[in-house]
């Protein structure tokens, strides 16, 4: 009665132990080992694989974040099923994002009828990553006024939809307005990329310098916080 509660576990934990054993080419015996003893012989296996430290902690871990993503799903799917609102609606499409699966995420979110800003950058930044450009710059027209949709990633991704649909213009315009001193790093750091990537080298560098000029007059607490991007602006500002 104990293993019953765990069979569903115990059922993943036997297919990845199967997977890996095909993906890496075991020996046959491993195969019946786990299909007849399904959590004795999956351990079995994992102890025989992986013994070490880091190839546990490295099982563990891919393990831990398939189990918990496929649950985290089913349970929001479970609640939207039972109570189909916006926010569980929202909550189910985050996930899916998440994960990256901007498809069902999209799915997801359409049938609401009254999308708040919200909402609609949520379809933007989905739509962004699957290349659907004009459907970028369709959502933004809804919320281009809006004080939550100024200085976001969605709007970043709006100056980049202006620019893979040849619309140079509003591209540039858009990035200008995300230029703000002291703030906004990874959108100007895009901003130096586009003006790379459009042959306009001398304001790339111009603007590159000024935002290492800015990062570099921090002191240490205020850098540290921005360690990751200064190393990005730094790095790219090489190949200028």
């Amino acid at each position: 009665m104990f293993l019953v509660r765990f069979y569903p576990l115990i059922f993943l934990l036997q297919g990845y132990c199967l997977y890996h054993a095909y993906k890496n080419g075991s020996q046959q015996k491993w195969y019946w080992i786990i299909v007849f003893l399904p959590f004795i012989g999956s351990m079995i296996y994992l102890y025989e694989n992986f013994y070490n430290r880091r190839n546990v902690a490295q099982i563990q871990e891919t393990v831990k974040t398939t189990f918990v993503a496929n649950y985290q799903v089913d349970k929001l799917k479970g609640q939207l099923k039972y109570s189909d609102t916006e926010s569980n609606r929202v909550a189910l499409a985050e996930e899916y994002i998440n994960q990256r699966d901007y498809d069902r995420a999209i799915e997801t979110l359409n049938p609401l009828p009254n999308k708040g800003s919200h909402i609609i950058m949520m379809l933007m930044f989905c739509s962004y990553h699957q290349a659907e450009y004009n459907q970028v710059i369709k959502y933004a027209k809804l919320i281009e006024d809006k004080k939550e949709f100024k200085n976001t990633q969605e709007m970043a991704a709006l100056a980049w939809s202006y620019h893979h649909t040849g619309q140079p213009d509003l591209a540039k315009q858009t990035f200008d307005q995300l230029d703000r001193s002291f703030c906004n790093y990874n959108f100007r750091l895009d901003y130096v990329q586009y003006l790379n990537e459009t042959g306009d080298n001398t304001a790339a560098r111009a603007l590159s310098d000024t935002l290492l000029d800015e990062l570099g007059s921090m002191d240490s607490y205020e850098l540290s916080m921005k360690k990751g991007i200064y190393k990005q602006i730094k790095a790219y500002s090489k190949i200028l």
